[in-house]
């Protein structure tokens, strides 16, 4: 069995679609959690961003290329359909959360009345004095991070709506199905996982709000949750 590692840190929904993934292949692995901006510029050079992962001392970058790395590492269970048509419905949902829901989250995540608890969660695991000053500078790189992207311009009332908007349309593409797209889970289903969760750590209490009105997302959530194995090594 070769020898995984994540490097990352729990929460983010990048970090967390690649461990569902690990977990629901039923494939070994612990994670090195990366505490500061300069620990994720070693373990990651080329992107920058968590997260990372070593598989048998090779490292791979950025969370779809790492489930591509899986499915060729183990085949079984499968992260895409064997349908064509499917699959590609798949990779879409699956880009779509990485590249779009996830900026609706942050652009929420980064308004005044909600950046301080993100702050708080970000460096919890720091020194009080690192924390304070890491803090500052981290608020206002992702906050300028939404602005330049776009949705963090938004007045905060249309954000809110928009978000809802958002989930709307992922609760009417999931209807009565316990999955998108099929009957087994995918890789699609481990994106939208991720970006849930990341909606849900007490940081984006409209996004919480608006989840709240579909049941369907709250079963589908709790239903992958129950799918995966929670067991790790954190270093």
């Amino acid at each position: 069995m070769k020898t995984i590692t994540v490097y990352g840190f729990r929460g983010s929904p990048y970090v967390e679609k690649v461990i569902a993934a690990l977990d629901y292949k039923g494939l070994a692995w612990s994670i090195e959690m990366m505490k500061t901006p300069a620990a994720i510029k070693r373990k990651s050079p080329i992107t920058q961003k968590m997260p990372a992962i070593d598989i048998a001392g090779v490292m791979h970058y950025d969370s779809t290329f790492i489930l591509r790395e899986l499915e060729i590492l183990q085949a079984e269970p499968a992260l895409w359909s064997s349908d064509p048509v499917v699959a590609a419905q798949q990779r879409q949902l699956e880009d779509w959360c990485d590249e779009s829901l996830y900026w609706y989250i942050m652009a929420m995540r980064w308004q005044r009345d909600n950046a301080d608890k993100a702050i708080a969660q970000i460096t919890s695991a720091m020194p009080a004095a690192l924390g304070f000053i890491l803090g500052k500078i981290i608020k206002k790189k992702l906050a300028s991070s939404t602005i330049a992207q776009g949705l963090g311009r938004l007045p905060q009332s249309v954000l809110i709506e928009e978000t809802a908007r958002q989930l709307q349309d992922l609760s009417l593409i999931l209807g009565d199905s316990p999955y998108f797209y099929a009957r087994q889970a995918s890789a699609a289903d481990f994106a939208v996982y991720g970006q849930i969760g990341f909606g849900l750590t007490g940081t984006t209490p409209a996004f919480e709000a608006a989840y709240a009105e579909h049941q369907n997302l709250q079963d589908f959530y709790s239903r992958i949750k129950q799918l995966l194995n929670k067991s790790s090594v954190i270093l």
